[in-house]
């Protein structure tokens, strides 16, 4: 991913983008406020998060390193995107929290419309949330592009499984429109990888 991508898809959200010969930061809201960012240190990248919390100096937390600027650009993005849809995916009062079966969890997704695309209870496909119950549990998987399962849950009760189901599939869903309008306005040349959809939902 390159710079003018990473700019174009953050004005589209409202986020602006500061560009600096070795420094890519997102433009903060106040003087205060916490921001991401990528710096060139050596011959390296290395993102960070400044954190203001209370204090009046920012502390760089969750660095990470890149040997490529473009890699670093692209996970810039992802950590921009998942903050900007995170009060989407968590609002208040959310009703997920009091759903107790799956049908309800469908009937919310058509609401929001969520394709189900995104997941299902009954087939596998690629680049899918797959939730399966087994027992009076449920467990819940990412099939990757090739569709072969890329991490799973361990067993839990129905509730815990539809609110991680429902919050798994959102965040993919929103992932996903990003990269279907950008594709579509050529300014995205490839889909997002299995890779980056994986760290785009858990934030690890």
């Amino acid at each position: 991913m390159n710079r003018r991508q990473l700019q174009l898809i953050c004005e589209n959200i409202g986020k602006g983008i500061i560009f600096n010969k070795d420094s890519i930061k997102e433009e903060k809201d106040g003087f205060y406020e916490s921001y991401h960012q990528i710096e060139k240190l050596g011959n390296d990248w290395y993102y960070s998060f400044m954190n203001y919390d209370i204090r009046k100096d920012p502390e760089k937390k969750n660095m990470k390193e890149f040997s490529e600027e473009n890699e670093a650009i692209k996970y810039l993005l992802l950590k921009i995107l998942r903050d900007y849809y995170f009060n989407r995916v968590h609002p208040g009062n959310n009703p997920v929290l009091k759903m107790t079966n799956i049908s309800e969890l469908e009937r919310y997704f058509k609401q929001l419309n969520v394709s189900d695309e995104c997941y299902s209870f009954s087939v596998i496909k690629p680049q899918e949330i797959y939730a399966e119950i087994i027992n009076q549990k449920m467990r819940i998987s990412y099939i990757g592009m090739a569709n072969q399962i890329r991490f799973s849950s361990p067993l839990v009760n129905i509730q815990d499984g539809i609110f991680e189901v429902y919050r798994l599939t959102y965040y993919l869903h929103f992932l996903k429109k990003v990269e279907k309008e950008f594709l579509q306005k050529n300014i995205l040349t490839e889909r997002f990888s299995d890779d980056d959809i994986q760290f785009f939902m858990l934030n690890r």
